[in-house]
């Protein structure tokens, strides 16, 4: 067995010993558990499962376009309800795509001439959650912004 074989065999060894070492460690603890005691569930940040969609409303149910906040985790209890929402209207079509710009700043393409970008605002209330603040429509001097959004530092 060559030099180099022998000290890839003897690190690997290495590795090996302490990931099933560190696996077979049980948890010690004499602290009983508290009964409420935060679940994994509850420990997790919730918005991980929540995801910013934009709403084609259907005039014949009633609904009307915007942007909304919906809860995506298939094992919630809530899966698929609308957390938080904002209506856009005045427009003949729905805002498109959204785009999160370096600044960390929400944009919307728009279908509509009127309002073919907007800014989506966004902040948390007092508890920490996400809300939806505003969707304001910006002057793009007569220009319409297309498909996609490509980001330049100049």
């Amino acid at each position: 067995m060559s030099q180099g074989l022998k000290i890839c065999s003897s690190i690997l060894a290495t590795v090996l010993s302490v990931a099933l070492t560190g696996c077979s460690r049980e948890q010690e603890s004499d602290a009983p558990i508290a009964e409420n005691q935060p679940t994994a569930s509850q420990e997790r940040n919730l918005e991980e499962t929540q995801g910013i969609v934009l709403l084609r409303g259907l005039p014949t149910l009633g609904t009307s376009d915007g942007v909304a906040i919906v809860e995506l985790d298939p094992e919630a209890e809530n899966f698929g309800e609308i957390l938080e929402e904002r209506e856009v209207t005045g427009f003949d079509a729905p805002l498109h795509h959204l785009y999160y710009s370096p600044s960390g700043r929400l944009y919307s393409t728009g279908l509509d001439p009127k309002c073919s970008l907007a800014e989506v605002g966004l902040s948390r209330d007092s508890n920490g959650n996400p809300v939806i603040n505003s969707v304001d429509c910006l002057d793009t001097g007569g220009q319409q912004v297309g498909e996609d959004i490509m980001w330049h530092t100049v």
